[in-house]
This record gives structure tokens, C-alpha cells and sequence, in this order.
């Protein structure tokens, strides 16, 4: 742990000259017009379209084997405990309900989850402990969030295309996203897509990280999109320290299921009683007012339904009660 805070220092560091990171593309720092704001929904309506998100929210449930290595200097800032390299994550589509399962190293089968921001840890017998964990709060959702941007980007509010870039031979339309404001703010990210203008599929994703440091920003490489025909899924996922900048981390995914009963409730839900915040007031305010919370998600969103799992590189593939049930 301590080498971790050593590794997210020095990169802190290294950035904090840089302030509050601006990573808007320079043809929408001067205003959005009403024809960037159209034809940027417009983009990202065809990438929902091309990623049959909607199909995938209707999935309600999704669960998948995969490998996750960091890189380098982030070996020691890795999220996971250490020795550990495979990873099952069980979620509810298209929300931020979901537990990862170690599956090597020193803690096989011990894990971490989130439900309606709750966070808690499982011993390898499935005993739950809730607790606040700021570490859980950040990577599980994020993943997720990650996984599922194609489906959930366009809950943004402020969404603009942004010109169009050539890389490697494809031309790739920029969509910018955020909240609230085009400029940049303390507590708010901001997301450049880069959308495949004949595929309409997210290839690129520039994005900040306000959670991690104001100057903070990532780059993230989608691999190639695997067609479950309900919905579909990326079979890799790669991130930088911004476009071209230092490696991160590297997940790779060895198997993936979806559907309604793929994953049951009390996995997801350990104990529905208890709920939280996702944006918790300050402990002044809440020792004066208590904040109200909210109430447990309703019905899971859609995801994948089932077709071969990409290449295992060698390494033995899950079987489908592995993915959707309780870890092996």
C-alpha cells in the first residue's frame, strides 16, 4: 500500500504544475455552436446504435473473466492487492452496482463490491464486511463505467462534436463530453470520444480524473468489438497517462456472459438494506442535516447475451457457472 501512494505521488508531482486540467479539442473552446451541439448527439446516437447499447442496459445483469496487468512504475500503484492479475467482475448494467472477485494471488476469492454507493469487502468464505472504502468507490464503478461508456456517455449534458482526426488510416469523429459547463471544472470530468466515422464504434476515450488530482488526465485504447447481436462488448481495454503519455494499465477479457440471470441479486445486493450516497455531503453539514438517501436501484440495465469468449492467450477459460455465479 505504501509503495502505491509512493508511485500516485510521484505522478501528482510530475502533473501538478499542469493545474486544472483542459483536455476540450481547441474547436470547442470557443463556444459551441447550435451545429456542433446537433450533429455531436447526432455521433453519439450512432455509436449507441453501432454498440446496440440499448440492448445491452436490457441485459440487466453481466459477469466476466479477465486479466488486468499494470505497467511499469504503475505496478506498484496497481488498484488490486498484490500477486493479483485475474479478476472477475459481476455487475447490474448500466449502473454502478457491481463486485469484483479476486481470482489468483494471495487473497483468491476474497473480493470487493459496491451496492447504491456502499462499498464492502468478502473474505474467500463470502463473509461481507460493509465499511467506507474510498479505494472501492472509485475503481469498481469505474470500471464498469468504462465498460459501459458507449451505453451511458449520453447522460452528459453538454455534448458537442469537435472536428475530425486521421489515425493509422481511419478518420475518427471527436464528440466531447461533460456537465453543466463546457469549461473545465474542479469536480466535473471531461471526456473526448473518438468515434470511427464508418463503424460509428468508440475506438479512443481522452478523459480527466478529477477524483485522482485536478491535473490528472487518462487516454484509453478500446480493442476490437465482439457482436453478441443483442448487444456488444470490447474484448480489451488499454490506459495511458494521456495520449501517448505512460502506460497504465492493460485488461484483457478471457471470458464474458449477459442476461438477466446471469448474475443473482444477492450477489450484487448483499444487503439491500443499506444505501448511501453518490455524492455525500461534508461531515460539517452532515453532523447539522443528515442527507437523505436514495433509494435502491430499480431494475438492472440491459447487457450482453452469449457468443465465444475472445482468445485465451493460453490461459484456460472460465466456465459459464465461473462467470455468472459464485467464483471457483
Amino acid at each position: 500500500m505504501l509503495c502505491r501512494h509512493v508511485a500516485l505521488s510521484l505522478l501528482l508531482l510530475a502533473s501538478a504544475a499542469c493545474g486544472l486540467k483542459d483536455i476540450r479539442p481547441e474547436a470547442a473552446i470557443d463556444g459551441l455552436s447550435d451545429d456542433e451541439v446537433s450533429r455531436g448527439q447526432a455521433v453519439l446516437n450512432a455509436m449507441r446504435t453501432a454498440h446496440r447499447a440499448a440492448g445491452f442496459c436490457a441485459q440487466k445483469t453481466a459477469a466476466m473473466i479477465y486479466t488486468d496487468e499494470f505497467h511499469g512504475l504503475m505496478s506498484f500503484a496497481k488498484a488490486w492487492p498484490g500477486g493479483v492479475d485475474r479478476l472477475q467482475l459481476r455487475w447490474q448494467t448500466c449502473s454502478d452496482n457491481g463486485r469484483v472477485t479476486f481470482l489468483d494471488g494471495d487473497q483468491r476469492l476474497a473480493g470487493w463490491g459496491i451496492q447504491n454507493w456502499v462499498t464492502y469487502k468478502n473474505d474467500p468464505d463470502g463473509t461481507v464486511a460493509f465499511g467506507e472504502d474510498e479505494t472501492i468507490r472509485f475503481w469498481v464503478p469505474t470500471m464498469i463505467y468504462f465498460l459501459e461508456i458507449p451505453a451511458r456517455i449520453h447522460e452528459a449534458d453538454v455534448v458537442a462534436h469537435a472536428g475530425q482526426v486521421e489515425r493509422d488510416g481511419r478518420t475518427y469523429d471527436l464528440v466531447y463530453a461533460t456537465w453543466s459547463s463546457p469549461e473545465p471544472q474542479k469536480d466535473i470530468d471531461q471526456y473526448v470520444l473518438w468515434i470511427d466515422s464508418q463503424t460509428h464504434h468508440l475506438k479512443y476515450l481522452h478523459y480527466t480524473v478529477r477524483d485522482q488530482g485536478e491535473p490528472i488526465e487518462g487516454f484509453a485504447t478500446y480493442g476490437a468489438v465482439v457482436d453478441r447481436g443483442s448487444y456488444t462488448y470490447f474484448d480489451s481495454l488499454h490506459v495511458a497517462m494521456g495520449d501517448g503519455g505512460m502506460d497504465i494499465h492493460t485488461a484483457k477479457v478471457r471470458s464474458f456472459e449477459a442476461g438477466p440471470a446471469v448474475v443473482a441479486q444477492e450477489v450484487l445486493f448483499p444487503d439491500p438494506t443499506k444505501t448511501g450516497d453518490k455524492y455525500p455531503a461534508p461531515a460539517s453539514a452532515e453532523a447539522a442535516a443528515p442527507a437523505s438517501q436514495p433509494a435502491a436501484d430499480d431494475a438492472p440495465a440491459s447487457q450482453p447475451a452469449s457468443q465465444p469468449a475472445p482468445p485465451d492467450d493460453g490461459e484456460s477459460s472460465a466456465s459459464a457457472a465461473e462467470v455468472g455465479g459464485e467464483a471457483e
